[in-house]
């Protein structure tokens, strides 16, 4: 043994085999794209109805009726921001 190492408690490194990710379970990812997706919608609802009630007490001229109309919003608000995220900017590649 050496002198230099002999307080140090040597373990073994495991091997690539014994770090296995795993799987996920296939039908798991839509259930969650759809539950962050309806979040999303009403959290969108909930902004235009705040919004609406902003409007309401400073006496300005938007007025959403009802949360059917507010969920209408928020459905189109969302969509049209998943459509147009393609052609937002895209980040700067660093070239060495």
């Amino acid at each position: 043994m050496d002198a230099g190492n002999a307080g140090q408690l040597r373990l073994p490194r495991p091997e690539p085999t014994d770090l296995q990710v795993p799987e996920r379970h296939p039908k798991r990812s839509p259930i969650l794209l759809l539950l962050q997706a309806s979040i999303g919608v009403v959290q969108d609802t909930l902004i235009w109805l705040l919004v609406s009630w902003l409007n309401s007490q400073m006496y300005l001229g938007l007025h959403i009726d009802g949360f059917l109309t507010a969920l209408l919003a928020g459905t189109v608000v969302r969509v049209a921001v998943l459509a147009l995220l393609p052609f937002g900017p895209r980040p700067a590649t660093s070239t060495p």
